[in-house]
Protein backbone atom coordinates (compact mmCIF):
# COMPACT_ATOMS: atom_id res chain seq x y z
CA UNK A 1 0.00 0.00 0.00
CA UNK A 2 2.86 2.39 0.82
CA UNK A 3 4.46 1.55 -2.53
CA UNK A 4 1.26 2.51 -4.35
CA UNK A 5 1.11 5.82 -2.49
CA UNK A 6 4.75 6.54 -3.33
CA UNK A 7 4.14 5.69 -6.99
CA UNK A 8 1.09 7.97 -7.09
CA UNK A 9 3.05 10.81 -5.50
CA UNK A 10 5.88 10.35 -8.02
CA UNK A 11 3.39 10.38 -10.90
CA UNK A 12 1.75 13.56 -9.57
CA UNK A 13 5.16 15.25 -9.25
CA UNK A 14 6.05 14.23 -12.81
CA UNK A 15 2.78 15.67 -14.12
CA UNK A 16 3.38 18.93 -12.22
CA UNK A 17 6.92 19.17 -13.63
CA UNK A 18 5.62 18.69 -17.19
CA UNK A 19 2.96 21.33 -16.62
CA UNK A 20 5.56 23.77 -15.30
CA UNK A 21 7.74 23.20 -18.35
CA UNK A 22 4.82 24.08 -20.60
CA UNK A 23 3.87 27.14 -18.54
CA UNK A 24 7.47 28.37 -18.26
CA UNK A 25 8.31 29.33 -21.81
CA UNK A 26 11.48 31.42 -22.00
CA UNK A 27 12.18 33.80 -24.85
CA UNK A 28 15.58 34.17 -26.52
CA UNK A 29 16.27 37.49 -24.76
CA UNK A 30 15.88 35.89 -21.33
CA UNK A 31 18.11 32.96 -22.27
CA UNK A 32 20.78 35.05 -24.03
CA UNK A 33 21.07 37.61 -21.23
CA UNK A 34 21.97 34.93 -18.69
CA UNK A 35 18.87 35.01 -16.55
CA UNK A 36 18.35 32.30 -13.98
CA UNK A 37 14.94 31.06 -12.91
CA UNK A 38 13.36 29.26 -9.98
CA UNK A 39 9.94 28.16 -8.83
CA UNK A 40 9.11 28.56 -5.15
CA UNK A 41 6.61 26.01 -3.87
CA UNK A 42 4.25 25.86 -0.90
CA UNK A 43 2.70 22.58 0.20
CA UNK A 44 -0.23 24.28 1.91
CA UNK A 45 -1.31 26.73 -0.82
CA UNK A 46 -0.27 29.71 1.27
CA UNK A 47 0.13 32.02 -1.74
CA UNK A 48 -3.64 32.63 -1.80
CA UNK A 49 -3.00 34.88 1.21
CA UNK A 50 -1.91 38.31 -0.15
CA UNK A 51 0.18 39.06 2.96
CA UNK A 52 2.13 35.79 2.61
CA UNK A 53 2.62 36.40 -1.12
CA UNK A 54 3.91 39.92 -0.40
CA UNK A 55 6.25 38.48 2.27
CA UNK A 56 7.68 35.98 -0.22
CA UNK A 57 8.17 38.62 -2.90
CA UNK A 58 9.93 40.93 -0.43
CA UNK A 59 12.16 38.12 0.83
CA UNK A 60 13.18 37.13 -2.69
CA UNK A 61 13.71 40.77 -3.74
CA UNK A 62 16.68 41.10 -1.36
CA UNK A 63 18.44 38.37 -3.37
CA UNK A 64 17.62 40.06 -6.68
CA UNK A 65 14.74 37.76 -7.66
CA UNK A 66 11.80 39.31 -9.53
CA UNK A 67 8.41 37.59 -9.58
CA UNK A 68 7.39 36.56 -13.09
CA UNK A 69 4.11 34.80 -12.50
CA UNK A 70 1.91 32.98 -10.06
CA UNK A 71 1.01 29.56 -11.45
CA UNK A 72 -1.43 28.79 -8.64
CA UNK A 73 -1.61 29.07 -4.84
CA UNK A 74 1.29 26.61 -4.52
CA UNK A 75 3.83 27.84 -7.12
CA UNK A 76 5.44 31.18 -7.97
CA UNK A 77 8.11 31.67 -10.67
CA UNK A 78 11.01 34.12 -10.22
CA UNK A 79 13.96 35.27 -12.34
CA UNK A 80 17.17 37.26 -11.81
CA UNK A 81 20.40 38.06 -13.63
CA UNK A 82 23.20 35.60 -12.90
CA UNK A 83 25.54 38.48 -12.06
CA UNK A 84 23.49 39.03 -8.86
CA UNK A 85 24.20 35.56 -7.51
CA UNK A 86 27.28 36.56 -5.49
CA UNK A 87 25.59 39.15 -3.27
CA UNK A 88 24.64 36.99 -0.27
CA UNK A 89 26.35 35.79 2.89
CA UNK A 90 27.18 32.14 3.51
CA UNK A 91 24.31 31.59 5.96
CA UNK A 92 21.67 32.64 3.39
CA UNK A 93 20.23 30.52 0.59
CA UNK A 94 18.99 32.57 -2.38
CA UNK A 95 18.08 29.34 -4.18
CA UNK A 96 15.55 28.17 -1.58
CA UNK A 97 12.48 26.85 -3.38
CA UNK A 98 10.26 25.96 -0.40
CA UNK A 99 8.09 28.46 1.43
CA UNK A 100 6.70 27.35 4.77
CA UNK A 101 6.62 23.71 5.74
CA UNK A 102 8.34 21.25 3.40
CA UNK A 103 6.87 18.12 1.80
CA UNK A 104 8.54 15.72 4.23
CA UNK A 105 7.53 17.65 7.35
CA UNK A 106 3.99 18.01 6.03
CA UNK A 107 3.77 14.27 5.34
CA UNK A 108 5.04 13.42 8.82
CA UNK A 109 2.56 15.80 10.47
CA UNK A 110 -0.27 14.46 8.34
CA UNK A 111 0.63 10.85 9.23
CA UNK A 112 0.75 11.59 12.97
CA UNK A 113 -2.46 13.63 12.78
CA UNK A 114 -4.35 10.82 11.08
CA UNK A 115 -2.83 8.21 13.41
CA UNK A 116 -3.86 10.25 16.46
CA UNK A 117 -7.40 10.64 15.15
CA UNK A 118 -7.73 6.91 14.46
CA UNK A 119 -6.31 6.14 17.90
CA UNK A 120 -8.77 8.50 19.56
CA UNK A 121 -11.72 6.98 17.68
CA UNK A 122 -10.60 3.47 18.64
CA UNK A 123 -10.18 4.53 22.28
CA UNK A 124 -13.69 6.00 22.37
CA UNK A 125 -15.23 2.97 20.63
CA UNK A 126 -13.55 0.41 22.90
CA UNK A 127 -14.12 2.46 26.06
CA UNK A 128 -17.81 3.15 25.60
CA UNK A 129 -18.92 0.00 23.79
CA UNK A 130 -17.80 -2.44 26.47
Amino acid sequence: MAEAAAAAAAKAQQMMDCEEEELSKYNNEELNEEWEFKIVRSVTGVFKNPAKLADLIEREKKYGWVMLEKFDNNRIRFKRKRCQSGKVSLDENPYNTVYGIGHVSFSILLFFGISSFVGLVMFIVFTFLD
